[in-house]
């Protein structure tokens, strides 16, 4: 992540008031230049995308409920595929990528100790806050940081969205 980094996100987490004062303010201005950037490749996203994206806060605290790397026949068209699925207490969308160039992900496992000395994991946790760039002139990377602290990074030519139900629960 280039705007909201990992550094970035522990200080603003952290137990000291005056380290999290400073890098709630570094939060804002990077958010600002983020902005920015964002409104620079609007044009390479589809409308309904755009549209969904925003409504949807970026999808900000949705869960990740599944990814889907899918492998197709080998040969001259690009036979790798990726699929988030994400959900709220509303909505459950899914968000495939084509055309990947490459994919990153850091996760590790964290457990809490509750009152009952049993251990509880979170897993990815919450998405919290997600870039898009531009790699090149057909590239995008969509890089997401999740709460819990874990990142994936996925360079791309197309993504797609579609709704695939309402939650009930």
């Amino acid at each position: 992540m280039r705007y909201f980094t990992d550094e970035l996100w522990e200080e603003i987490n952290c137990g000291v008031k005056e380290r999290r004062e400073i890098a709630e303010k570094k939060w804002d201005k990077n958010a600002e230049e983020y902005r920015a950037v964002f409104n620079n490749i609007r044009y390479r996203f589809s409308k309904k995308f755009l549209k969904i994206y925003e409504k949807e806060a970026n999808f900000h605290d949705y869960k990740l409920k599944e990814i889907k790397i899918n492998h197709d026949k080998y040969g001259f068209k690009d036979p790798v595929k990726i699929s988030l699925i994400i959900n709220n207490e509303i909505n459950t969308w899914q968000m495939d990528y084509t055309k990947i160039k490459k994919i990153s992900l850091n996760y590790n496992k964290i457990g809490d100790i509750l009152s009952r000395n049993k251990e509880f994991y979170v897993g990815f946790d919450d998405l919290s806050y997600d870039e898009f760039l531009e790699v090149d002139d057909k590239t995008l990377s969509h890089e997401i940081l999740f709460a819990s602290g874990a990142t994936l990074l996925i360079k791309f030519e197309k993504l797609f969205i579609k709704k695939l139900s309402i939650n009930k629960d």
